[in-house]
């Protein structure tokens, strides 16, 4: 514990074998080694691939919609790539445009997909309030950083909408600044006040025995929300940045609100056709790439559709 302490305050290093990185400044960071690729912007996919990419998108917000309901495609973006400023001087980036910047493109450029991707978003706000902790936690956008993606999903779903659902203000919040500082191994800790977002008044209630298909996974979640005046149900197959930020957020907009985690993706048309949601998000984390998962998926579909194996 004392060697950490050495190295933290005098070098300004963390001298464990974890993922977490210091910045110029003394900023959190995680990375790991694929992280780090992305970052440096060194695992670029062809435009053959990203191609392939955008079909598969295509094909499967194609199956989403002939069933009646909305596809949407939600990015999610890493800390180094909304701060690339906290992240080491000494990692090189080698492009402007990372692989995750090369999905969203091909997605705009070759699909017709629901796209939603915050990332300019989360920088412009950043000179304004902090959308990442410095040295809260690094691995996900913080509160605010999440409720601009909340804002982002919800405005994006009211723009295809008739009727328009509910969107949560900040007056619907009780805000409050506590620590949320990190402490690393060997008790280093670094104060971090950052913005807590409370629901004042919630009204989604979690039924979990709602689930049907992987019911098993405590991972997946299910929201009912009896107060609102639609009778709309959304299924999100996503991960933490969504599950753990704004999925109660998002339910109380509707009347059903499920979460399916993205591991599942590759069965993804038993998850859609399980739960016949008027509403399907996929989201992504940066660094839970889900695209060969849903070319995987995909082809599933194809192959059942072709009669293939049969």
């Amino acid at each position: 514990m004392n060697n950490a302490r050495i190295q933290y305050y005098l070098f300004n290093v963390l001298s464990n074998n974890s993922d977490n990185y210091l910045g110029p400044n003394g900023e959190l960071n995680y990375a790991t080694t694929d992280m780090l690729a992305d970052y440096q912007h060194a695992n670029l996919y062809t435009e053959d691939h990203l191609q392939e990419i955008a079909d598969s998108m295509q094909y499967l917000s194609d199956y989403v919609e002939e069933k009646g309901a909305e596809f949407y495609y939600f990015q999610c973006w890493d800390k180094h790539s909304i701060y690339p400023e906290y992240f080491p001087e000494t990692v090189i980036q080698a492009d402007t445009e990372s692989k995750t910047d090369g999905i969203v493109r091909a997605l705009e450029d070759y699909s017709n997909v629901n796209v939603i991707s915050p990332k300019q978003d989360l920088i412009d706000e950043k000179s304004e309030k902090s959308t990442y902790s410095v040295w809260g936690d690094p691995t996900h956008w913080n509160q605010r950083g999440a409720y601009i993606g909340y804002l982002k999903l919800m405005n994006a779903i009211n723009d295809n909408a008739s009727e328009k659902y509910k969107v949560f203000q900040e007056k619907d919040y009780n805000i409050t600044m506590p620590d949320q500082g990190a402490t690393l191994f060997g008790g280093i800790h670094q104060v971090d006040y950052e913005e807590a977002f409370e629901i004042k008044n919630p009204q989604a209630i979690a039924t979990p025995e709602k689930l049907t298909c992987y019911a098993d996974d405590v991972r997946h979640g299910f929201y009912t929300n009896d107060s609102v005046d639609n009778d709309t149900r959304v299924l999100i197959i996503g991960d933490s940045y969504f599950n753990s930020f704004i999925y109660d957020d998002i339910a109380e907009s509707f009347h059903e609100t499920i979460l399916i985690w993205g591991d599942y993706v590759g069965d993804i048309q038993n998850i859609i056709d399980s739960y016949n949601a008027d509403i399907v998000i996929v989201e992504a984390a940066e660094r839970c790439d889900r695209t060969d998962g849903i070319i995987a998926g995909v082809q599933v579909m194809k192959d059942a559709a072709d009669g293939v194996g049969k």
